[in-house]
């Protein structure tokens, strides 16, 4: 099936290195710690992220990709990887916003684009193994 992206958000729990291999592109996900915002995989990871959350002993909030953010994916796999179609992975919409962002990006800024929006219903590996799984049959 040539000419299909696959793209997914950071909570596929895949690394850079595992993505790239693949040619998945991801969108992160917002991790806040109180005023402090970080994008994973941008200026945060995983590493650092535990390590920080070991320290300060709470958990951050996190918050779904905005629209904007899926669209500046989701054009860069249409231009640079010339790609006609693109199959995106959310984390579970009962866990996150993450879903309904990447299905208003599809539909309101992105709707002459052949985009299917997969809410794989569940989160970290288990998405990240549905991800691999679809790159492979790509």
């Amino acid at each position: 099936m040539p000419g299909i992206s696959i793209v997914t958000d950071t909570d596929s729990s895949l690394s850079a290195e595992i993505a790239a291999s693949f040619n998945i592109r991801q969108v992160p996900i917002f991790i806040h710690f109180g005023e402090e915002i970080y994008e994973t995989g941008m200026n945060i990871n995983d590493r650092s992220l535990f390590e920080r959350v070991d320290k300060e002993g709470k958990l951050p909030t996190t918050a779904a990709p905005t629209p904007g953010k899926f669209a500046e994916v989701f054009s860069q796999s249409f231009k640079e990887d010339g790609s006609e179609s693109l199959i995106c992975f959310c984390i579970s919409s009962a866990m996150s916003a993450t879903v309904e962002a990447a299905r208003t990006t599809a539909r309101e800024i992105l709707p002459d684009k052949d985009i299917t929006i997969v809410d794989t219903e569940t989160l970290s590996m288990r998405q990240g193994y549905m991800v691999l799984a679809a790159a492979e049959a790509v």
